[in-house]
């Protein structure tokens, strides 16, 4: 039995509560995800706008469509990924809330998915399309889903995460997120959109004996401001 197993937590108030953490947020790859330059589409059937008061008080989109047309489907959100920040035979994991009506569609397109490797889907395993089409049921509370899968050893294109809404559901999204790896670390902003209060302010430690447990009590740390 060691002598102590040391245990880091990480928050936003100096009483651990706001946004407790027990793993550190990597930056997020996909740029635009606080939807402050949203600027949305329009379409016939399609209703989309930006609100404010979602995750963690973050804007969301909130959409749905209508098309009386049996099968149709709006694409809502889509987020570009230059080849270069791309890494091969990597793994990413892809993160988002949402809530709604009906079902929604993600995709990672067109070619970045390794589909001789293993992709999990709210850590489920599941074997991935190429196009990372997976389809999410709604309910009508914020829930976070997960998409983890290994990029391909060549990746020659841009490519794209994509929303995609069929006729008669509509849907709330908060916070989405791609990062490597395979744990799904709270949402940050982009490299190029981050500030210094994006970041977590506070660290909370404490010591037991139990190195494979660790509390998600705030309560349990002693914290201190992040210098």
């Amino acid at each position: 039995m060691p002598d102590g197993a040391n245990h880091v937590a990480f928050a936003y108030s100096k009483d651990g509560r706001d946004r407790f953490m027990t793993v550190y947020p990597n930056l997020n790859l996909l740029d635009g995800t606080d939807f402050k330059n949203f600027t949305p589409k329009t379409d016939k059937y399609l209703t989309i706008v930006k609100k404010d008061g979602g995750v963690n008080n973050k804007p969301y989109i909130s959409a749905s469509y209508s098309n009386p047309e049996p099968n149709s489907y709006a694409d809502i959100l889509s987020f570009k990924l230059e080849k270069e920040r791309l890494e091969p035979s990597t793994t990413y994991t892809f993160s988002f809330y949402v809530r709604g009506r009906g079902t929604v569609k993600t995709y990672i397109h067109p070619s970045l998915i390794d589909t001789s490797s293993k992709s999990f889907a709210d850590g489920k395993p599941i074997q991935p399309n190429q196009d990372g089409g997976y389809t999410w049921t709604l309910t009508d509370e914020w829930v976070r889903h997960t998409y983890t899968f290994t990029s391909k050893s060549s990746i020659t294109e841009d490519q794209y995460v994509l929303f995609r809404l069929p006729t008669g559901s509509s849907v709330d999204i908060c916070l989405p997120k791609l990062e490597k790896g395979s744990t799904a670390t709270p949402w940050m902003p982009s490299f190029s959109e981050v500030k210094a209060e994006n970041y977590p302010s506070y660290i909370g430690t404490y010591t037991d004996n139990k190195s494979n447990e660790q509390s998600t009590d705030p309560e349990k740390y002693t914290w201190k401001k992040i210098e």
